[in-house]
Formats: structure tokens, C-alpha cells, sequence
């Protein structure tokens, strides 16, 4: 079983206090905390019980973790119950995605691994109200939405999925096409529904409920003595040391050697070769990367502050002539810019490495981000500062 021995954290804005209670309501996703001061929502995730769907998809797709054709489709009827569930509940989600979508797995269950296993596990939604602050993207229904996850599942897994071929002479593609056609705007989500269901009663698929026992898989290359169960094991320890060996650097570390280094396992697996692993200059460069990405960040801060705080002054020079010391300017800005970097907005950005990958503009967006808060910050520096003289002078006067 893919055992990922680490914790993380997922900060999400929100507007309406009243709804995200009312979703929690129906959708606690774990331990979370909610700063109702920032309009914040914070989740604490044991990476041990719980997948994200991303991550699972990109395990999937470098053949690393092993999944039925069966589980993908229940997979996304779950996805479609659960967006249904929340329509009925008139609960709206215009922000989710696959890095916002998670299986927290029962206490029974096994975990995704090198060979398929039994999956049990319920479905969970975070983001209910936050953008995306990575990237430029409209509000989209999440009727709509869900048909374009659920597009992505199917093209992203295609490939790698398990099928006993003496079933049918169809290719995988070719059973999975009409689902994928039906992903289209105009589409009812109920249409999708129907199609997997008619698979998999065409496919005898089976589930006990009462025993949350799957009675019927159609097993392809997984014996219990096949070479990748008997690298289960190795590969476990692998990766538990690689997550050891970046754990003090946090969670954004953690992923990016993850993204990094499973494909390299997955070609392991398939050669079933026991190659040293070399990773360690590679988390050396990234550690370089994402501090010169910080070091960006703070001095394109830096100027959007120096800009805001003498544009600041200059209003308030109209009416009042006080001396303002460079000593006082870099205070204000350095206790902007620290307030700015511990801001839930800018934490926002380490909730996932997803958010950064193949994003260029990611230091560009993060700017975005904060520029409200820089004006907002300065307008409440200056006007303290000046409030300051102005309470001096008066003083000096008595």
C-alpha cells in the first residue's frame, strides 16, 4: 500500500460565514479551524487516511498505483452523488477542481497501491468560497464544473486502468467514449450517471454494503505473487524516506520531490530494478528555486509599497507638514511586508505544489493577491503615523 507519512495544511478564504457553516453542516472534512476575523478556514489533512484527488490521478497515470476500471467508474458516481447531494441542499461551489476534491478512506480500507486494492472511502470538497487565487478563472457552476473532472479522470487514467480483455473486444477507450462524450455543457449530469451505472451492471460489478466488501473485480495481472506486490514493501520504505528526508522544509517540499521522484519510482517497478535513488541535488535546486522565488516576491512587495507609502504621504502633505524620517518609512514597510507574508492569502499558495506546476505566472498571481492588502495596510500605517505627529505636536505644545 502507497503509504504517505506526512501532514499538511489547506487555508481557504471565504465570504459568508453563514454558508460555509452551513457546509460544514454537511461536508467537515476533517480537523479544521475557522478564523471568522480573516474569513479563513483552515484544514488539517493526515495524508496517511486522505487522497487528493490530483494526487491520486498523476499516481494513476505514471502507473504507480494500480486501479479496476470498475473503481474509476464508481469513483465518478460518487463525484456525481455528491455534487447532487449539494444541489439539493441548494450549497454552491463555483471554485472546485481536482486539488479540491479528497477520498478520505475508512478505517478498513486499504490504501491505493502497486497493485489494485479495495477502496473504501468517502468523498469531500474543500474551497466551497475561495477563487482561485493561482490562476485567472471565472466562477463556474459546479454542475459544470464537475463534467470537466470528470473528463479529466477518464483521459488521464485511460491508459493505466485494469480490464480483464476476455470481457468484452472493446478497448478501455472505446468503453469509456460514451462517458466522455457526454461531458459537454449542454449535457445533464443525470445522462452521465446512467451510462456508468448501465457498465457496470453490464460488467456484473457488485458491492456489499452491508459488508463493505467488493464481491466481483475483474482481476488482470495482480497475483498475489506478481513482481510489483512483492516491490510493495521497498517501494514504501522508499518513498517514507524521502518524505523524511524533506519534512522539515514542509509540505510544498514534500510534494515537489514527490512529482519529482514517482515517475522514476514507477519505471523502477516496471523494470523491477532496486536503483539508488538520487534526489538529494535535486531538493538542493529546489530549495534554491523557491527561495529566489520568495526573494522575487518580497521585492516586487517591496516596491508596490515604497509606491503606495509616497503616494500616501503626498496626500496627507496637502494638508499637514510633518517630517517623516527614512527610519519611520522602513519600519512601516518592514512590518507591511511581514504582516503580508503571514497573511492567510499568501499561505494560500502553499496549500498544494499543483497550484505550482507548469504556473509561470505564479510570483505574477501572489502579487495580485496581496495588492489589496498592501493598500489597504499602507492606508492604515500612514494614517496611524500621521494620527502619531499630529498627537506629538500637540503634546509639545501643551
Amino acid at each position: 500500500m502507497l503509504n504517505l507519512n506526512y501532514e499538511s495544511k489547506e487555508i481557504y478564504t471565504f465570504k459568508n460565514i453563514d454558508q460555509i457553516l452551513k457546509v460544514l453542516q454537511y461536508d467537515d472534512f476533517g480537523i479544521f479551524n475557522i478564523n471568522f476575523e480573516k474569513n479563513t478556514i483552515t484544514y488539517y489533512i493526515n495524508h496517511l487516511r486522505c487522497i487528493r484527488l490530483s494526487d491520486l490521478l498523476f499516481w494513476i497515470e505514471n502507473d504507480l498505483v494500480r486501479i479496476y476500471l470498475e473503481q474509476l467508474l464508481v469513483l465518478v458516481l460518487k463525484l456525481l452523488e455528491k455534487v447532487d447531494f449539494l444541489e439539493s441542499q441548494e450549497i454552491k461551489h463555483n471554485y472546485l477542481d481536482e486539488n479540491r476534491i479528497w477520498l478520505v478512506q475508512e478505517q478498513t480500507s486499504s490504501s491505493p497501491s502497486l497493485i489494485s486494492q479495495f477502496l473504501l472511502y468517502e468523498i469531500h470538497f474543500t474551497g466551497y468560497q475561495c477563487p482561485f487565487y493561482e490562476k485567472y478563472s471565472k466562477k463556474i457552476q459546479i454542475t459544470t464544473q464537475i463534467k470537466i473532472i470528470v473528463k479529466l479522470i477518464l483521459e488521464k487514467c485511460i491508459e493505466n486502468i485494469g480490464l480483464k480483455q476476455k470481457i468484452t473486444p472493446l478497448s478501455k477507450k472505446d468503453i469509456l467514449q460514451s462517458i466522455i462524450d457526454k461531458c459537454k455543457d449542454n449535457s445533464n449530469i443525470s445522462e452521465i450517471q446512467k451510462s456508468i451505472q448501465d457498465l457496470l451492471q453490464k460488467y456484473n460489478y457488485k458491492e456489499n454494503i452491508q459488508n463493505n466488501i467488493f464481491q466481483f473485480l475483474d482481476i488482470y495481472d495482480d497475483s498475489i505473487n506478481s513482481d510489483r506486490n512483492k516491490q510493495i514493501e521497498s517501494v514504501n520504505i522508499q518513498i517514507n524516506q524521502i518524505i523524511e528526508h524533506v519534512k522539515q522544509d514542509g509540505q510544498l517540499q514534500i510534494e515537489i520531490l514527490l512529482q519529482y521522484i514517482i515517475p522514476i519510482i514507477s519505471k523502477q517497478v516496471a523494470q523491477n530494478s532496486k536503483a539508488n535513488l538520487d534526489y538529494k541535488n535535486f531538493v538542493e535546486k529546489k530549495r534554491e528555486f523557491l527561495a529566489q522565488q520568495e526573494l522575487q516576491l518580497k521585492q516586487n512587495i517591496q516596491q508596490s509599497i515604497k509606491h503606495e507609502i509616497s503616494n500616501s504621504i503626498n496626500e496627507y502633505e496637502k494638508e499637514f507638514r510633518f517630517q517623516i524620517t527614512q527610519s519611520e518609512i522602513n519600519q512601516i514597510e518592514n512590518e507591511i511586508i511581514s504582516s503580508i507574508f503571514c497573511s492567510q492569502q499568501v499561505k494560500y499558495f502553499n496549500n498544494t505544489y499543483w497550484l505550482h506546476f507548469n504556473n509561470q505566472e505564479i510570483v505574477e498571481r501572489k502579487i495580485v493577491v496581496v495588492s489589496k492588502i498592501i493598500v489597504d495596510e499602507v492606508k492604515d500605517k500612514i494614517k496611524l503615523l500621521y494620527m502619531f505627529k499630529i498627537l506629538e505636536l500637540i503634546d509639545n505644545l501643551i
